[in-house]
């Protein structure tokens, strides 16, 4: 999920306990707000320095005045099959192709475990917007799409292409586990930053110092945050440090979709209103909480969830669109590549 579905569960969380929605109204506490910044905390701690401490064994840097797919994927294969030979795990840094002050070169990874191949597709020329700028695709078909082969079975989180355009690209690792070359996408993300290990921890130091209840609030707003990402596809290293990998999401929903992202916001603005009105010395809102949640959230919610699914908005970023240029010629690059 975004940021801000993130801090708004954490203040959500907190105004379910009266003594808190109190100290905020009379004496101008900021523990609702603490909840919202355990709420977004473990994204904090990896973006701030998680990405930052973990340092890649070979970084791929492409050449913004000829960038070679076929080099890409040779480069990747590389790395990848040199961790299935030693046995060590190998991490690979894919960096952006800057342009101009606001152009990128935009370009997809995929790892194609039926064929065990990677695979890399050059697309068009973007804006910092990521909107593509008309006809910059590469017009031929090896300008634009290369591929490798990988050495033993592969096995990987996101069965999917990663699209790198602007700002900073995505990092793998790749290590043997067994009979299968294991691929892990972002392998910084989500480790001992989204472990309840590590929020009771904090949270505990918080209590030390500013009270039980802040203690409490802060480890509820800091575990709703691991729980919501295991409705995606990553999951989290849940007990680090007695856990070593991340556990696998439930592929229920993208954090990045915007309906989902939507919605939780909603919902934490529904409960937030109810919460403040069920504290008040004189509440206005006098219907039953069933009825207030099916008034307030169940039917408009589901109204958009059924619009939403009959009227598709345009992705003007085209992301998809490379995405599905990219399957469409996965099987008629040329063998001669491998």
């Amino acid at each position: 999920m975004k940021g801000i579905a993130h801090f708004m569960t954490g203040v959500a969380i907190s105004t379910f306990f009266g003594q808190a929605v109190k100290m905020a109204a009379s004496d101008q506490s900021f523990i609702l707000l603490l909840g919202g910044i355990f709420g977004i905390l473990p994204d904090t701690l990896d973006f701030k320095f998680g990405r930052y401490m973990d340092k890649p064994d070979i970084e791929i840097d492409p050449d913004p005045a000829n960038i070679n797919p076929q080099a890409i994927s040779k480069q990747i294969a590389n790395a990848a099959n040199k961790a299935w030979t030693t046995g060590k795990p190998v991490q690979v840094q894919l960096h952006t192709v800057k342009l101009a002050a606001f152009k990128w070169r935009r370009y997809a990874v995929m790892f194609d475990s039926k064929k065990g191949e990677v695979i890399t597709r050059v697309g068009p020329v973007v804006s910092t917007s990521q909107i593509p700028y008309p006809d910059t695709e590469p017009k031929e078909k090896k300008d634009r799409t290369g591929k490798a082969k990988l050495q033993g079975k592969l096995k990987q989180e996101l069965q999917k292409p990663s699209v790198i355009d602007i700002m900073s690209g995505p990092s793998f690792k790749f290590e043997k586990k067994g009979d299968y070359l294991n691929i892990e996408f972002l392998p910084w993300h989500r480790q001992w930053s989204h472990s309840f290990t590590m929020g009771a921890f904090l949270a505990l130091l918080v209590g030390i110092f500013f009270g039980a209840l802040a203690g409490l609030i802060s480890f509820l707003a800091f575990s709703l945050h691991i729980a919501e990402d295991l409705f995606g596809f990553m999951g989290g290293n849940l007990l680090y440090p007695f856990t070593k990998d991340r556990t696998r999401g439930a592929h229920a929903v993208k954090a990045s979709s915007p309906l989902a992202n939507f919605l939780i916001v909603y919902a934490c603005i529904v409960i937030i209103i109810y919460n403040l009105n069920r504290f008040a010395d004189s509440p206005v809102i006098q219907v039953p909480a069933f009825l207030y949640f099916i008034i307030t959230f169940v039917i408009p919610a589901g109204l958009l969830y059924f619009v939403s699914k009959f009227s598709k908005l345009e992705d003007i970023t085209q992301k998809d669109k490379t995405v599905e240029k990219m399957l469409e010629e996965t099987d008629d690059v040329d063998d001669e590549f491998l």
